[in-house]
C-alpha cells in the first residue's frame, strides 16, 4: 500500500474509532481489543486469511480439519443471481454472500418472499466490496458469489450459536446467542455477562451437552492462528460450522473498558509480524 493511501486509511480509521467508541485509538501502543483490531487492519497482513474468510472456500479447510459432517449442506454457489433456479429451491433455505459479512437472508418460506426484490438485494451484494467498506484486507481478494445453504430449523430452545474467541489456538470465552437469551461465558461455563428476556420465556443459558466437543473443534480450527472467532451452531444437539472471523465487529464493538482491556491482553500482536 502506498504511504499516502495508508495515511488516509489510518486517518479515516481514527475518525471512525473516535466517533463509534468515544475515545482516541492508540495505534502506537494499543491495549484494548478494539485498538488491537484496528492495528491488525493496518499492519496485520490480513490477506493471508482470505481463504478462511470466503464462505465457500473455507469449506475445504473444515472438511480437512474436522470432517464434512460439520458442514451445513449447500445447494449451490453462483456468481450471478440469474443462474439461480428459484423453482428448484426447497421450501426453506439460507442465502449468503461468500465475500462479505452480515450479507445473508434466512428464508423460512419461499412462497412468502418477493423473489425479484430478493434478487435485487443479492445483486447489491455482488456489486459491493466488503473491503471497501471495512478496510479488512482479508476480504479484498475474494470472489463475489452467492452460496445457498440448507436451512437449519430455529426450534424453540434447541438452536443456538456459539462464538468462541480463540487467542493463539486457545478458546478463552464464548458468546452465546440462544432462545431470547444472550451470554458470554468462560470455558468453565462461568458467566462473564448474561442477559435474557424473562417476559417471553427466556432464561439463563444452560451448558449444552455438545459444549466440550465444540471446545475441541474451536481449538482445532484456531490452531496456528493469532486471533479468530470460531462460530458454531448447535441445532438440536447437532454441531455445524458457521464461519471464521478475524476482526470481530471490525474492532468497533462496544464493551466495558475492563473487558476491552482484558480481551486485549490475550492477544500478542507480535504473532502478526
Amino acid at each position: 500500500m502506498k504511504k499516502s493511501l495508508k495515511k488516509q486509511q489510518i486517518r479515516q480509521l481514527m475518525e471512525n474509532f473516535k466517533q463509534k467508541l468515544g475515545y482516541e485509538c492508540n495505534l502506537k501502543d494499543p491495549k484494548t481489543i478494539q485498538e488491537k483490531i484496528q492495528w491488525i487492519k493496518i499492519y496485520g497482513k490480513l490477506e493471508r486469511f482470505a481463504r478462511f474468510t470466503d464462505k465457500y472456500e473455507v469449506r475445504k479447510f473444515i472438511r480437512k480439519k474436522i470432517g464434512k459432517e460439520y458442514l451445513i449442506p449447500h445447494l449451490g454457489v453462483y456468481d450471478h443471481v440469474d443462474k439461480i433456479d428459484f423453482d428448484r429451491l426447497p421450501h426453506s433455505f439460507v442465502l449468503k454472500a461468500t465475500h462479505g459479512s452480515s450479507w445473508f437472508m434466512i428464508v423460512e418460506d419461499k412462497e412468502q418472499i418477493d423473489w425479484q426484490e430478493t434478487k435485487r438485494i443479492m445483486d447489491s451484494w455482488l456489486q459491493s466490496s466488503w473491503f471497501s467498506k471495512s478496510k479488512e484486507s482479508n476480504y479484498k481478494p475474494l470472489k463475489k458469489r452467492i452460496i445457498i445453504q440448507q436451512y437449519l430449523p430455529r426450534m424453540f430452545k434447541q438452536f443456538a450459536e456459539y462464538s468462541f474467541h480463540c487467542f493463539h489456538g486457545v478458546p478463552q470465552f464464548v458468546r452465546v446467542d440462544g432462545f431470547r437469551s444472550f451470554g458470554i461465558y468462560s470455558m468453565n461455563w462461568d458467566p462473564i455477562m448474561e442477559t435474557f428476556d424473562p417476559h417471553h420465556g427466556g432464561g439463563p443459558i444452560e451448558k449444552p451437552d455438545t459444549f466440550d466437543r465444540m471446545v475441541v473443534i474451536a481449538k482445532t480450527l484456531s490452531k496456528d492462528l493469532p486471533y479468530v472467532r470460531v462460530d458454531l451452531f448447535d441445532a438440536g444437539g447437532r454441531i455445524y460450522f458457521n464461519e471464521l472471523t478475524f476482526t470481530p465487529g471490525g474492532g468497533y464493538l462496544q464493551t466495558s473498558s475492563d473487558f476491552g482491556l482484558w480481551v486485549g491482553s490475550l492477544l500478542d500482536l507480535k504473532k502478526y509480524v
